[in-house]
């Protein structure tokens, strides 16, 4: 038995390892903006933020009056910075399944800027400029048109590249990835491209990381980390990202070949897709950092080798805030048998010196397995349980004082595993329990090399100083106090540890939020486990006292941040509420597909307790809300009219026109008879559905149609009869529907989250199949917009970057 270290030994440890995590912690801030004034050549994001404010007065997604005020914006400054905008245009269809098709009428703004090498082979950068209808969209995506413009001027005031770069300022993004899609498939430019950079966010504010590579690229991570200022990356990050069901605009043109990488900041989440997601909420320096990475990147480049530099699989991340280690990742399995060889050396020579007995060594196997179980286990019960007890309505799903609840998770962590280790202390030597932690971080650091091997250096680099410090503890000498040297080894393994993975728990925190509180608080575990050595040597002989100090501390946290985390006008909880007008009967239904929870949306839907389903607005879901009766507003229902009936061989064809009542965002047409569909053509197009049977139900949705109305054609079987159900889809609770006004404290629900703010109103139209046709020569009112379509997308939609994993 070691003698414990003296106090001025752990007043070192102690303090050396607050810097190392602050420091560690420092490395996650985003780079100061630069002033208007920088130099021309340089990115400045108090340039940038001007554009900012443009691009996000208000919600512009697509068929919105701002949206086509965004893109002429876009369009204008293009030309004052002395290039040549194109805008193609496209109407993007996409089958969600075989019986339904939804068609969008998109433009994408394109400018290039030519190199002067000849050759047509360029750069891609990409940023989207339609937002959510819920939100401003400044940080997603108007920082990125932000600084598209401003790495554009920037290269402008700069030395001519050799290569050309192209500057893509996509549409429709959150509905789908539509632009993108429009590009890949038809664009001019689309066989030009050999990389491209797609920036994005999912939150206000934080640094830009390297988030994504496409297959085999490897090298381009290491690239990043000799161009830009400020690499942030991870190869854990593209392992995570690989298994989530989202995608960005960089997906669709990865399906069309095209190499690229994906950047994004993701702080701040409460404003993702949200009221909140403002030019004043954006964080300059998040806004900086993309610049400086896009304009960085685009010099190399642009004046470089366009083509994928082959290289290896390899593992990266920051080893400083400058500097990004790449290497092959070969080396990680390497480093763990060395580590693992070290740990078998090192019990052997324990057991022969009488230090270590396996017995002991078990037992610190199972304290952290019991640690890395039980911990997430009781954070996930405390969360589900107390908060919602103690803040019903909470923001963002995450109370207003998080700072203070995640430093109670943190401290309550710490506390629970010394309590579990000093448990174990009763029966075994501090040694042994650091060597049978290890034993078990060893099978984790094995599994991440096969199941995520671009995050197995988070645990082999620990791990081995992890061991390192072990060897001091067990090769300390009965009876005398630990050297400096000694002392040293303990504090060097836990720094590693805190530098390399205490700044995830962090990430975590803001990727998961307290949903999935279990998975940052297994890795809070890990933390502890790696750093062992240090902390049993700090806390000898301390017994309960440390534990019952740190839960008492976590748990004073706990409250004082829930119980300040309430909803407020600057932190506000989100409600859903949607209106529903049956044009047929003249009555409408308030709906939500959340438990009622305040006294706002308590006012309009009483009952709390019963989902039933809404039939005629929803056909391909099997949704269920919360809904009351609602007083029928006086609003204008869509409309239809047969311009011809007639039947060909056995196929009946019905040309109709099909016009909504308002300025509607969407217009969704479905089959409410027994008829089977066998095509469709609309915007210029035949789509032969291979409807199912005559009980799918067929429909179209078409987004942004011409407000004069577009003609449908509909071939169905002859002798079925053929009912339709139109239903417009306005962005918003329409005055005449007069809702009430909601409290300071609430906002609606960010988009993708549920029918939150939309307005519906449905028309069925029966006996088609006996309707007497227009006149001869009658035709709809208005033609489509867009007159340039693509080929219809031949996979599923998926979802963009901007859902919640």
């Amino acid at each position: 038995m070691t003698t414990p270290l003296p106090w001025i030994s752990r007043l070192a440890v102690l303090l050396s390892a607050g810097a190392v995590l602050l420091l560690a912690l420092g490395q996650l801030e985003p780079p100061a903006p630069l002033a208007g004034d920088a130099p021309a050549g340089e990115f400045s994001a108090t340039r940038a933020l001007a554009h900012v404010r443009h691009v996000a007065r208000a919600p512009h997604p697509v068929g919105s009056v701002e949206h086509d005020a965004v893109r002429d914006y876009i369009v204008a400054e293009l030309t004052r910075i002395g290039v040549t905008p194109e805008i193609q245009r496209a109407t993007v269809s996409q089958h969600e399944t075989s019986a339904r098709l939804d068609l969008y009428d998109v433009e994408n703004i394109v400018a290039r800027l030519p190199g002067t090498g000849g050759s047509r082979r360029a750069l891609l950068l990409i940023g989207h400029y339609d937002s959510v209808p819920t939100g401003p969209g400044a940080s997603d995506d108007g920082h990125a048109v932000a600084a598209l413009l401003e790495t554009l001027r920037a290269l402008r005031a700069g030395p001519p590249l050799a290569h050309d770069v192209l500057f893509l300022f996509s549409d429709g993004e959150e509905q789908g990835l539509l632009g993108a899609r429009a590009f890949a498939a038809e664009s001019p430019h689309r066989g030009d491209v050999a990389l491209a950079l797609n920036f994005e966010a999912r939150g206000t504010g934080g640094p830009a990381f390297l988030f994504q590579i496409s297959p085999g690229g490897s090298g381009l991570a290491r690239t990043l980390g000799r161009a830009a200022p400020h690499p942030i990356a991870s190869s854990l990050l593209g392992d995570i990202y690989r298994r989530l069901p989202n995608d960005t605009d960089l997906s669709e043109l990865m399906r069309a070949g095209i190499p690229g990488m994906n950047f994004a900041y993701f702080d701040n989440y409460p404003g993702y897709h949200a009221q909140g997601d403002t030019a004043a909420a954006l964080d300059p320096g998040s806004l900086q950092h993309q610049g400086d990475t896009a304009l960085a990147l685009a010099r190399a480049f642009g004046d470089g080798e366009l083509a994928v530099p082959p290289a290896p699989a390899a593992t990266w991340f920051n080893a400083t805030r400058s500097w990004l280690i790449w290497y092959p990742s070969v080396v990680d399995p390497i480093v763990l048998a060395v580590t693992v060889l070290g740990f078998g050396w090192l019990i052997a020579r324990g057991r022969r010196r009488g230090q270590l007995r396996l017995g002991g060594v078990a037992l610190g196997g199972l304290c952290f397995t019991g640690a890395l179980v039980a911990c997430p286990a009781l954070a996930h019960v405390v969360w589900a349980k107390l908060a919602p007890y103690l803040v019903p309505a909470m923001p963002a799903g995450e109370p207003a004082s998080a700072g203070f609840c995640r430093a109670a998770f943190v401290a309550l962590t710490l506390a629970g595993a010394l309590a579990v280790f000093g448990a174990g202390r009763r029966f075994a030597r501090a040694g042994e329990l650091a060597l049978g932690a290890l034993g078990a971080l060893l099978v984790i650091a094995a599994t991440l090399v096969v199941v995520a091997p671009g995050g197995a250096y988070l645990v082999v680099w620990p791990a081995l100083f992890a061991l390192l410090a072990c060897a001091a503890v067990t090769g300390a000498p009965a009876g005398r106090a630990l050297s400096a040297c000694r002392t040293l080894w303990l504090g060097l393994g836990a720094a590693v540890a805190l530098w390399l993975v205490a700044p995830w728990i962090h990430l975590l925190f803001v990727l998961l939020a307290f949903r999935q509180i279990a998975v940052v608080v297994a890795v809070a575990v890990i933390v502890i486990g790696l750093a062992l050595p240090a902390l049993l040597a700090v806390t000898e002989g301390w017994g309960w006292r440390a534990p019952a100090a740190l839960a008492a501390l976590g748990g004073a946290a706990l409250l004082v941040g829930l119980r300040s985390g309430g909803a407020t006008a600057a932190h506000p909880a989100s409600d859903s509420i949607a209106y529903a007008l049956d044009a047929d009967a003249h009555q409408a239904r308030w709906i939500t597909d959340q438990r009622p929870h305040d006294a706002w949306t308590s006012r309009l839907i009483a009952d709390a307790e019963h989902r039933t389903a809404l039939d005629g607005f929803f056909p391909f879901t099997d949704w269920t809300f919360y809904q009351a009766p609602a007083p029928a507003a006086e609003l204008p229902a869509p409309d239809l009219r047969v311009l011809d009936n007639r039947v060909e061989a056995g196929v009946r064809r019905l040309r109709l026109c099909l016009r909504a009542g308002g300025p509607a965002e969407a217009t969704l047409v479905y089959l409410a008879s027994g008829a089977r569909v066998h095509g469709v053509e609309l915007a210029g197009r035949r789509f032969d559905h291979q409807q199912p049977s005559t009980t799918a139900r067929w429909a179209v949705s078409y987004s942004d149609a011409p407000q004069g109305g577009f003609e449908l054609v509909l071939e169905t079987d002859d002798s079925a009869p053929v009912a339709l159900r139109v239903v417009d889809q306005y962005f918003g609770l329409l005055p005449a529907v007069a809702a009430p006004a909601r409290p300071e404290q609430l906002i609606q629900t960010p988009f993708g989250f549920g029918p939150s703010d939309q307005t519906y109103v449905g028309q069925s139209f029966a006996d088609l199949q006996a309707a007497a046709p227009a006149p001869p020569g009658t035709a709809c009112a208005g033609a489509p917009r867009l007159q340039t379509a693509i080929r219809p997308a031949s996979h599923p939609d998926q979802q963009s970057s901007n859902a919640t994993p």
